[in-house]
């Protein structure tokens, strides 16, 4: 799980390489399939097109589930998939429960039930249930991020800046650390600052599609047109070598105040199963369209309008 936790692409394609390479080993140990279906996951998110990627995760979840029923990852794996493709709350949140009587210190079922409470905006559960996970893992960068990132989906960025700051003095070169900590430096209105982060950040993975979005979406906000609309024109280009999740585009053009072509790329990473759409309730960059009516429309099929 070294390589999963690193966040990056190159992370999570050296753990499935290790993985896979466990699975081709010994086929009947369950922690490598419920590591592949962790890997999928992420990558379901950023890396390949969620419609090839999620059946993989769940297919291996379900495997580690059967060969292991008392694996937590096999369960947090499967959650992850209902949360993040299959967009069933009730489901996911069942297996994530599973997952933590399983191993109720698991920084892995912690943290991505995290996730799954933040898109359904149960923010003080959030906070509180990586609180307990940072007792017991002080020094994860990642636990300190999602903190600083859940405080700021709360509209408490300036809560969540020293967490995120403490994840880069324990890990420099973390990219999701240098995106959220632009998050929350935009929602505080130090847009130079956010720059600057989102700029670290695709220094660090130039060929990512996440850090551009945020870094388009700042340079919009800051009525800096020319340099966000390079951003679309590279976001364009990196589509040609590989999946960019549709809800980049629709950042840019939040931040340029284009509502209606947002509006029409969302749409279009609804059909494509995006998985970054779980987090369309709470996503800071898309606060101005809450008030659309084919955005309610959104959160209405999805589920996330309660």
């Amino acid at each position: 799980m070294h390589y999963w936790w690193q966040w990056s692409e190159e992370g999570y394609k050296n753990a499935l390489r290790y993985f896979q390479n466990a699975v081709e080993i010994d086929p009947s140990y369950a922690p490598a399939h419920a590591g592949v279906a962790l890997v999928y996951r992420s990558g379901g998110i950023w890396l390949w097109p969620p419609r090839d990627t999620m059946p993989k995760c769940k297919e291996a979840a379900r495997k580690a589930i059967d060969l292991d029923p008392t694996l937590a990852d096999a369960y947090v794996a499967m959650a992850a998939a209902q949360t993040y493709y299959d967009w069933d709350w009730a489901g996911a949140e069942e297996n994530f429960k599973r997952a933590l009587q399983l191993s109720p210190h698991s920084s892995v079922a912690m943290d991505l039930y995290n996730n799954f409470l933040v898109a359904r905006g149960r923010f003080d559960e959030a906070i509180a249930l990586l609180n307990n996970a940072l007792k017991l893992d002080p020094l994860a960068p990642g636990l300190h991020s999602d903190l600083g990132w859940t405080y700021a989906s709360a509209g408490r960025a300036e809560t969540g800046i020293p967490h995120l700051l403490k994840a880069l003095e324990l890990e420099s070169r973390f990219l999701q650390g240098h995106v959220n900590l632009g998050v929350c430096y935009l929602a505080v209105g130090k847009i130079d600052e956010a720059v600057a982060e989102f700029e670290i950040a695709v220094q660090l993975a130039p060929d990512s599609p996440y850090p551009l979005r945020n870094l388009g979406h700042a340079f919009g906000s800051a009525g800096r047109r020319a340099e966000a609309l390079k951003i679309l024109a590279a976001l364009d280009q990196l589509a040609t070598r590989r999946y960019v999740p549709p809800n980049s585009q629709a950042f840019v053009y939040v931040g340029l105040g284009q509502k209606d072509i947002a509006l029409d790329w969302l749409e279009k990473a609804y059909d494509e199963r995006d998985g970054s759409m779980t987090y369309l309730k709470v996503q800071l960059p898309l606060k101005s369209l809450h008030t659309e009516p084919r955005f309610q429309a959104l959160l209405k099929k999805m589920g996330l309008d309660k």
